[in-house]
Order: C-alpha cells, then structure tokens, then sequence
C-alpha cells in the first residue's frame, strides 16, 4: 500500500449526488476508494448531504463530513417528473451550500468530483485546490441518441437523460481548463471520448470497479436455496420486464423453481408476475455490506437482465461469489468479462428465459458451470484493493505543478 503524503494535504471527496438509503455503482466505486485512502493514512474530507453522511457511518469512514443539507430528502419517485423537479432543487441547494465551504479548502488539497454532474464538478472547478479529478462513470447519451431515442436508458420524457448529457458536457468544459486535473473513467471504451474532448493522455487514467474480494472469500457456502437471483435498484435500463417474463417462463417449466429478487423493486415486479412466479419469488428488500454476498451464494444463476450497463459491479460479484451469469450482450460486457458469462441476442427475452433455464437444470444436476480458475483469476484482477492502490498511485504521483 501506498504511504500517505508528508504534507498536510487531503483528498477532499465531493459527494452531492447521495440523496437516500440506496447506492449505486458509482457510490460503492466512492466508498472503496476512500476506505483505501483511510488505511494508507490520507487526512480526508467528505462534502456532501446527510445521505451521504449516514452511509459514511455505515462504511465505517472516520475522515471530516460537511454537510450540504439539513435532512435526508424524504423518499420520492425519480422516474416521474415531480421527483425529478424535487432532486433538482436539492442539488441546487446543496451546491449553493457547497460553494460556501469551499474556503475550507486549502491550495495542496486534491479534489475529487465523485460524479460528472455539475452539482460536483462546478464546485471542484471553483476550489481553492490546483489538483482536481472526477471520475466518469458513465458516458451520457449524445444528443443524437436523445432526440432518437437509440439509448435503451433514455425515458420517453428525456429529462433526466437530458440532465446528464448537458451536466457532463458542461462540466468536462469547465474542468479542461483546469491545469493541473485528472480525469478518472471506469471503462477501457471511455478513452477514445474523453481524448476527442480535449484531455491529454497524461490526464486520463482508467479506475475500473471492482470486487471484495476479501469479504467474499470470508464467507462459507450458504446451502442453495434458490435457482436464480437478482441484486440491483429500480431503474429504467435494469430491464425489469425481462426480469418478470423470464421469471414467468421459468416458474411455468422447472418443478420446484424459487427466486430471489434482492432491492426495492416488490411493488414495480409483482404486477407483473404470474401467479406461479409470484408464489416461488422472495423479496428480501434493501441489502448491504457483507450479507449480499451471502444471499449471492445461496443461488445458482444470476440474472442480468440490464438494457444499458457501463460496467456491471453486480456481475462481477456473482462471478466471485460462484455463480454462473447470464447477461444480453451489451457493448460494455465483452472488454470486462470475455467469455465468462453466458450472453443472450439483445431484448430477446424468450432466449435469454431458455439460456438461464439451462444454466439451472445444469447446476442442478451438480454440473460445475463456471470455471473456477477463471472466477479466481477474475477476482484477483478486479479486487478493489488492486483498484485502490492505483488510485492511491494517481494521488501520490500527481506532480506539484502541470508541465
């Protein structure tokens, strides 16, 4: 592990985006990194609201939080154009807040913009700190795939693809004529992108996500229980209506089939299940922390059903925790997995339904589907220490001034 600097300089983490009890990829890829900053002994500084503040207690993190609201914001719906308007003005606010501490900041600090909205990267832009990074988690849609709607994640209404777009466009502006900046991306496919914007090789540098590996590895074998799982968050590119048509398929072919579904989705799914999918489908809820892994372990598929993915954390979990996945085969999938998922024709659901029920009459049957060698291999390469460290590397190598 990489010391921490001689000077008194932190890593202040600019985390607006946080809002309730969920997380998604980017925010498990912001919680690893800090932990990795912690251990190897960076002072550290977390601005953002209470959601965020709750979920740095619940991570264990001990650095300085500042908050940028005064209260969770109550629950609401961001599919629909009030829960929207209502995230906006939350943003707006928490910005306002977070231009006020930014004197706090001092000149030696690195900045680091957890997200490409402009509610985190206006603020780093505008800091006091010379160094500044964002990482990009996902490229927006162009403004082409807006208006045709190409992009399975853009909504009919396109405000919020619409938010991105414009929030990363106008941010990565801002940023470029920052002299001393770093632009961090999770997949290899960014590259090209962020060059035709302007940054220099130099300034690029890939930060995948990543496995734990060592609470995975922790863990015993729970007994198998269920034939498939699925694990993520209500959003429109998770695919939820392939989810309930395979679901629906697999209840009405396989004796005794059971399923777990792991997150907020109960009242979105149900309706759309059969009576028999219904019967054979647990609904554990909201789950974090090391208890994910275990009910992982404790099926024999896992299903990903996703229509747009730009990397797949929950995959690669499924992968470590031993279960054979299958996936439609997206653009991003292929860099990351190779062939060690099982890839369904894009949206055709009846395919990706009799690729999964096979994967479950095999593992059933005690066949051994997925090659552990491979999984191991796998873990290794993406275990978020690993990631860790060349975050670390890219903090403590930055140069003091830009050449």
């Amino acid at each position: 592990m990489l010391p921490a600097p001689l000077s008194p300089s932190r890593i202040v983490f600019l985390a607006n985006g946080l809002y309730g009890r969920h997380v998604a990829g980017g925010d498990i890829h912001l919680f690893h990194m800090a932990k990795e900053a912690e251990a190897a002994g960076w002072p550290t500084l977390y601005i953002g609201g209470h959601a965020l503040g709750d979920h740095l207690a619940q991570q264990g993190l001990r650095g300085e939080w500042l908050p940028t609201d005064d209260e969770v914001l109550p629950p609401l719906d961001a599919t629909t154009i009030a829960g929207q308007f209502r995230l906006f003005r939350s943003y707006l606010s928490k910005t306002r807040r977070t231009q006020r501490l930014l004197q706090g900041i001092n000149q030696d600090d690195v900045v680091y913009a957890s997200t490409h909205f402009w509610f985190d990267v206006v603020p780093a832009v505008r800091c006091p700190a010379r160094r500044k990074g964002v990482i990009i988690h996902m490229l927006a849609p162009s403004f082409k795939e807006l208006i045709l709607r190409t992009r399975p994640d853009v909504a009919s209404g396109r405000m919020a693809s619409l938010h991105a777009a414009l929030s990363q466009s106008f941010g990565l502006r801002m940023l470029r004529s920052s002299p001393e900046k770093r632009i961090f991306y999770v997949h290899p496919d960014m590259a090209p992108t962020l060059r035709k914007m302007g940054f220099g090789p130099q300034e690029l540098f890939c930060l995948p996500n990543g496995i734990d590996a060592d609470a995975i590895r922790s863990l015993a074998a729970p007994p198998l229980t269920f034939d498939v799982v699925w694990l993520g968050r209500l959003h429109r590119q998770k695919g939820l209506d392939h989810l309930a048509a395979t679901l629906n398929e697999l209840a009405s072919r396989i004796d005794g089939f059971r399923a777990l579904m792991v997150g907020d989705i109960q009242e979105h799914l149900i309706p759309m299940l059969s009576p028999a999918a219904r019967q054979a489908t647990s609904f554990p809820g909201f789950v974090t922390g090391p208890k994910r892994f275990h009910l992982l372990k404790s099926a024999r598929v896992f299903l990903m059903p996703s229509t747009h993915e730009s990397w797949g954390i929950v995959m690669a979990e499924a992968l470590a925790c031993g279960l054979p996945v299958i996936a439609f085969e997206l653009a991003a999938y292929r860099q990351i997995f190779g062939d060690g998922i099982t890839y369904a024709p894009c949206f055709e659901a009846m395919r990706f339904a009799r690729l999964a029920e096979n994967l479950v009459r095999r593992r059933r049957h005690g066949e051994e589907v997925l090659n552990q060698h491979e999984a191991d291999d796998f873990m290794s390469r993406y275990d978020w220490k690993r990631v860790g460290a060349s975050f670390l590397e890219a903090m403590s190598s930055w140069p003091s001034r830009a050449g």
